[in-house]
């Protein structure tokens, strides 16, 4: 049994995403980080932080200083619940929440996303990635087709 070649059903149309956005939370200015392998990304501020938020409490701008300060006013109760959810990564302080970038429309319609290997394409940094097999077609190899 012969497998069939990995190759997109038509030319993969250039794409320009967008590279920044705005936090729909806070406003922040947010721009795409991808990931090393390029087919994937998270928004960040310009500082690189996938969250956002300002303590409101002077002096108190990390997990170990609010839990002193919940300490030493006696708040032993959200004291271990705050301890516990950072234990197992809730990654946010109470005043802290996901940066979620205000939605902008696809750059592709969905009628003109191409297929590979009968499952729709995602685009990726580098042009265009099979969801099957994971081949990455850059736009320019595909005009070669």
């Amino acid at each position: 049994m012969t497998v069939p070649e990995c190759r997109p059903d038509r030319p993969l149309p250039l794409v320009h995403a967008s590279t920044d956005t705005q936090c729909s939370v806070c406003e922040t200015r947010l721009v795409r980080q991808w990931n090393a392998a390029g087919v994937d990304y998270s928004w960040v501020d310009e500082n690189g932080c996938r969250a956002g938020g300002t303590s409101p409490i002077p002096e108190v701008a990390t997990p170990g200083e609010y839990l002193t300060y919940l300490q030493r006013h006696g708040w032993m109760g959200e004291y271990s619940n705050f301890a516990a959810r950072w234990a197992l990564g809730s990654g946010l302080l109470p005043w802290e929440h996901w940066h979620a970038p205000i939605h902008k429309p696809s750059p592709v319609a969905p009628g003109e996303v191409p297929a590979c290997c009968s499952m729709p394409m995602q685009m990726v940094r580098d042009g265009w990635r099979c969801r099957v097999r994971h081949t990455i077609f850059s736009v320019t190899t595909s005009a070669a087709m």
